[in-house]
């Protein structure tokens, strides 16, 4: 089995392990894909990419590198829902 070029992989849709990203503007859209990936059996992400697979760009590869690494390495915090506590009154 061959691994896909990046050209075959921009005609492909999105997917389960395909993901496309403008930009990394946005952290938590990045997060998501992250997980998702690592919940299953991987996958690609490609970056300055639309979601319709035209390619954008990036203006600096390396900063670019720079800010996935330093996403990567920083610890998230997990946003729960807030919980109601039930109390229940002693049965007599």
């Amino acid at each position: 089995m061959t691994t896909p070029t990046i050209e075959q992989r921009l005609r492909e849709p999105e997917g389960k392990q395909l993901e496309f990203k403008r930009d990394l503007s946005s952290p938590k859209p990045l997060m998501k894909t992250w997980v998702a990936f690592a919940n299953t059996a991987g996958g690609q992400l490609i970056i300055g990419v639309d979601d319709d697979g035209t390619v954008l760009g990036v203006d600096d590869p390396l900063e670019m590198e720079e800010c996935l690494t330093i996403r990567l390495a920083t610890p998230v915090s997990i946003d729960r829902p807030a919980t109601q506590s039930v109390t229940q009154s002693p049965t007599q």
